[in-house]
């Protein structure tokens, strides 16, 4: 008996800095992380968030919430992530047209490209990002109570 196939999800930066720093929601963050490795559900994300993971610590080191020497940055350049990385590149033009269409920049337009084009629920904690897409893709927004749960409307 083969094992069951694994369920792709896309995962923005906003959830993934949760899994890597104490912040609010983290313990939230990382049980739904614990939840998908149960159930064979792997995170999957474009891989420029590797450089917006970076500048979010940048940040951090600026306004003194991180030390350069925090143990966490042992791990750089993928911090021990266990994402699988798509390329960003053929996603630009569908990103473009999302950024446009829902007034969201490039970056997190990505995001939604991807989980349009695996045909996939993208996973955030930004509640911006989220109410901004509106139906055009399923988000599961992380919350500390539930998450928020809008599906993309059929054709």
């Amino acid at each position: 008996m083969s094992a069951e196939p694994l369920t792709p999800v896309v995962v923005d930066a906003s959830l993934v800095i949760k899994w890597l720093l104490p912040e609010p929601d983290s313990a939230a963050a990382l049980e739904c992380r614990r939840r998908w490795v149960a159930h064979r559900i792997v995170p999957i994300a474009p891989d420029f968030l590797l450089i917006e993971v970076h500048n979010a610590f940048w940040k951090k080191l600026q306004k003194g919430e991180l030390t350069p020497d925090a143990p966490i940055l042992a791990f750089v350049p993928t911090f021990g992530l266990e994402v699988n990385w798509f390329p960003f590149e053929p996603l630009l033009p569908q990103a473009w047209r999302l950024a446009c269409q829902c007034q969201i920049s490039v970056y997190d337009a990505l995001y939604a490209a991807l989980a349009l084009q695996l045909n996939t629920a993208l996973y955030t904690a930004d509640v911006e990002f989220a109410r901004r897409l509106g139906q055009t893709v399923t988000v599961h927004l992380l919350t500390p109570r539930a998450p928020r749960r809008s599906s993309r409307q059929s054709s």
